[in-house]
């Protein structure tokens, strides 16, 4: 080994290990905090003796090594039988990487079906089932256990499949198999053993054809791309999505399954890597200024629909930062220049490396042709970076209108080109320029992707600050864009967004900077109507504009808007935006041309609709059937949000509808129920207990109005709701998880038990009868006390758990149709206290003999005398039976009890 890292050294120019490790931190600076030149050598010359440990566990360093020496780690000795099982984090070189056969990764994502991406709300489809058995560790290497056919598994470039891949890598029992297109898999038709295979591009025509000879297949296709409509098999059947094979192969040719699923982020997912980060810090004793309840506060202030940290590599970059960095020295998240303050933080870089990233990020923004934040090849990086005083944005057709063309000669000077390669190079390596292993040419993005984004939301919020629409306008058309120019108007005032909308009235309302304008604004001006900002009249004629082109484009259709390609009930931002804002510009006065809307599209105007208003088509909530912890992500919480002020605002609402309805409408409807005081369904309160999301929600709501009473309202609205839904005299599965959860906890919390009691009818009695623990101790007596006496005795329970604080209570229902559960209830309290009582001869003869017939068999010897002398056990039959059913307990005392007899 020491051959091979003199080798690689020298071959570079390098004459010893310090003037390499020398090298290695001028190419990464940030790997320069944490140790020292001459240290690195000294693990340099180590590595050259075989001791590769301390790389295996730094991979940040490894990695520097190897671009600087320009090897694989297996040139200079470093194998992946090594260091193959160990991930590292780019973003975050700091935190130590994962040994993938011992430690468990974080899991931020889930295998969603792709049928549920389709517009099908409440699908039975599982989300993992089919799965499951590919992602366990040491999966099972039976074949006849795994899923038949091909799992196709869609992982969208923003969610990352690397550390997935990596993890299927150290710890699958099957082969994985790594390929630029399916052209180039050769299936081996002798073995049947499962087989996952990681695609890297997507060509024309893709097509995997499997031989006849291929009796059961069973593969996973992992790939940044869904699964192609040519897809197909020489056996030419696809039925419907996934089935398990657990019979042993058949000789005949079987039907070939397919099954799309897409790795879909958890709502929380922000929040999961976060915590996995801190207790990672934690667990591994590095020293750090990062603390998790900070993370998120400063991202919910940032960005709190996940607009602008949209990935985990964003997320692990923020972390980085404060690890890293002081309270004083982050950024303000709410500050206009957060993305150049940001910079500093990210990578110690000089004035002019900075202005350069800022200029290519700027140019890249402004080419609306060439979408925002895919690579490009180096060619087209020099060619940007060749500007005199702007960069040069003619990267494609020579005659491209939109191109800004400041450098047009080809015969530059040499020390121009030599000023452009060190500019890039400066950038790469400060990593702010990276090399993504995407298309076989070897493509190069500015990094972190979040630092780009965040440097055009800060030229964004200039330009809505002075009104000019025009640019942003025109690129809002453009999809890859949309995100960013949303978060700025997001994050600007009222007063600049009024200000935009009077410059906008003169425009043409076709121009395309006008169309984009007006429906950004139409979407976040509904957006703060719906969230219950008062709009000024001149903002109406976004409004206006957008209909308008409706109209006047001859549409009649479900598509309100033109650059905004929502299907109502997907599960996307853009849906949850748009349909908010619709139902928010309906609070606001009802254009004439309203009427004459798609139907579909007039459901998304409730408050115009009056007394014809109907349920608007929704999206489901991500949380699955079943009972579910899944929590909301903030665009989420914002939407709901948004929805429900619109259902206070809406004086009439339908009380059902035949329509199929999505899961956010129970949160929805009772919270707005129960702020009415109205009756709720059975039905929405059997669904609303099943997601742990919805009654966050829904106590979210109630905690924001705190009205004298809404907390009562919210006890008696639960019990007679559970009280309806048990006709068979049997508790609703759902009722338990609605007991245990923080709306009941919160209904307990902020209502006093007198004012419940009140209020309290035969319905309610009957829940707390066969139910008291859902209520504390305090209430519980509480109702003991004012409930009367029942004339059935049918308060068995609530008396069985009172405390010894109702003694007093449970003394004066013996004697009464309640004495067998007083009497109980009182020995289990203390059998001396009843001891007490009785020796003082102040009970009557009916109170006497409950505590006498209902009292433990192993208290027979000090109660024989109270049995002999009390009148009425002169009956011999009771007193007969009081001693046989002690008999079998006291053999001790069978004398003595057998004498009562006679």
């Amino acid at each position: 080994m020491s051959q091979l890292i003199e080798q690689a050294r020298l071959k570079v120019g390098f004459k010893s290990n310090d003037a390499l490790a020398e090298a290695i931190l001028l190419h990464r600076p940030e790997l320069a905090l944490n140790i020292q030149r001459r240290s690195l050598g000294t693990r340099i010359g180590k590595l050259a003796k075989g001791e590769v440990d301390w790389w295996q566990r730094n991979l940040g360093y490894l990695d520097a090594l190897t671009e600087v020496l320009n090897v694989d780690p297996s040139d200079i000795g470093i194998h992946e039988g090594n260091g193959g099982q160990l991930y590292s984090f780019a973003e975050f070189p700091e935190l130590p990487p994962l040994d993938l056969r011992s430690e468990a990764p974080y899991e931020l994502a889930f295998a969603r079906i792709a049928i549920e991406l389709k517009g099908l709300a409440n699908s039975d489809h599982p989300r993992e089932l089919d799965l499951k058995p590919w992602l366990l560790k040491d999966q099972m290497r039976d074949a006849r256990k795994m899923p038949r056919g091909v799992s196709w598994l869609w992982v969208p470039t923003e969610v990352g499949a690397e550390l997935l891949i990596k993890q299927l890598q150290a710890t699958s029992a099957f082969k994985v198999l790594k390929v630029e297109s399916l052209q180039d898999v050769k299936m081996d038709a002798q073995s049947a053993m499962p087989l996952v295979i990681v695609l890297s591009t997507q060509s024309d025509g893709e097509d995997l054809v499997l031989s006849e000879s291929w009796p059961e297949i069973t593969l996973l296709v992992i790939c940044p791309f869904s699964m192609p409509n040519g897809f197909t098999s020489n056996h030419g059947t696809s039925p419907p999505d996934g089935e398990f094979s657990n019979s042993p192969p058949r000789t005949s040719n079987p039907p070939w399954f397919k099954k799309s699923f897409v790795w879909t982020l958890h709502d929380d997912w922000r929040k999961r890597l976060i915590v996995w980060v801190q207790q990672r810090l934690d667990t591994k004793k590095i020293d750090t200024l990062l603390a998790q309840a900070e993370v998120m506060t400063w991202l919910e202030v940032l960005d709190p629909e996940e607009r602008l940290v949209r990935t985990p590599s964003d997320v692990l970059t923020v972390c980085r930062m404060f690890h890293s960095r002081s309270k004083k020295g982050r950024p303000d998240p709410a500050g206009r220049d957060v993305g150049r303050r940001l910079q500093s933080c990210f990578a110690p870089i000089d004035s002019r490396t900075s202005d350069t990233f800022n200029r290519l990020a700027d140019a890249v923004w402004q080419h609306i042709n060439h979408p925002w934040g895919d690579p490009m090849e180096w060619e087209k990086w020099r060619h940007l970076c060749s500007f005199e005083g702007s960069p040069a944005l003619n990267m494609d057709a020579p005659n491209d209108p939109n191109a800004v063309k400041t450098v047009k000669s080809s015969k530059r000077p040499r020390q121009k080109i030599d000023a452009v390669s060190t500019l890039l190079d400066d950038l790469k390596r400060h990593g702010l320029l990276a090399s993504v292993p995407r298309r076989a040419s070897g493509d190069y993005a500015l990094k972190p992707q979040l630092l780009a984004d965040l440097r055009i939301r800060d030229l964004l919020a200039a330009e809505i600050q002075s009104a000019n629409f025009q640019t942003w306008g025109r690129l809002s058309l453009d999809p890859d864009r949309q995100y960013l120019i949303d978060a700025a108007l997001s994050a600007a005032s009222m007063t600049d967004l009024l200000q935009t909308v009077r410059m906008l009235r003169s425009a043409n309302p076709w121009e395309a900077s006008a169309v984009g304008a007006s429906e950004s604004l139409f979407l976040e001006l509904g957006n703060r109507r719906a969230e219950g900002h008062v709009l000024d009249a001149d903002m109406h004629i976004v409004t206006e504009m957008v209909l308008n082109r409706y109209f006047e484009s001859g549409n009649s259709g479900v598509e309100l808007l033109l650059t905004r390609k929502a299907v109502s009930r997907v599960d996307h931002p853009d849906v949850l935006q748009t349909i908010s804002a619709c139902m928010g510009w309906s609070l606001t006065i009802k254009p004439k041309m309203y009427g004459k809307l798609n139907p579909a599209v007039l459901q998304l105007f409730p408050g115009w609709a009056g007394n014809s208003v109907s349920l608007p088509p929704m999206p489901d909530h991500a949380g699955a059937r079943g009972f579910s912890e899944h929590s909301s992500s903030s665009r989420w919480r914002r939407f709901m949000t948004a929805l429900y002020r619109v259902f206070i605002e809406i004086e009439s609402w339908p009380a059902g509808s035949d329509e199929p309805r999505s899961n956010v409408l129970a949160p929805l409807l009772i919270a707005a129920g129960l702020s009415r005081g109205e009756r709720i369904s059975v039905e929405l309160w059997a669904e609303l207990a099943l997601h742990q999301w919805a009654i966050d929600f829904v106590v979210e709501q109630l905690e924001k109005q705190r009205s004298d009473g809404l907390a009562t309202v919210a006890l008696r609205l639960i019990l007679t709701a559970v009280y309806e839904g048990m006709p068979t005299g049997n508790f609703p599965s759902w009722s338990f998880f609605l007991f245990k959860s923080n709306l009941w906890r919160w209904a307990i919390k902020h209502s006093a038990p007198a004012q419940y009691i009140a209020q309290i009818d035969y319905a309610q009695i009957s829940v707390l009868q066969a139910q008291p623990h859902i209520f504390p101790d305090s209430w519980r007596h509480a109702l003991l006390e004012a409930l009367p006496i029942s004339e059935r005795g049918d308060r068995d329970e609530l008396i069985l758990t009172a405390g010894t604080e109702a003694r007093t209570l449970l003394l004066k229902r013996l004697g009464t149709p309640e004495g067998e559960p007083a009497a109980k209830r009182l020995w289990q309290l203390s059998e001396e206290d009843v001891l007490r009582i009785l020796e003082s001869g102040k009970l009557d003869v009916k109170s006497t003999f409950d505590l006498l017939w209902h009292s433990p068999y192993h208290m027979a010897t000090p109660l024989a005398r109270y049995v002999s002398e009390l009148p009425a056990f002169d009956d011999k039959k009771l007193r007969r039976d009081w001693i046989i059913k002690r008999l079998s307990g006291n053999a001790m005392l069978s004398d003595q009890l057998l004498t009562l007899l006679h």
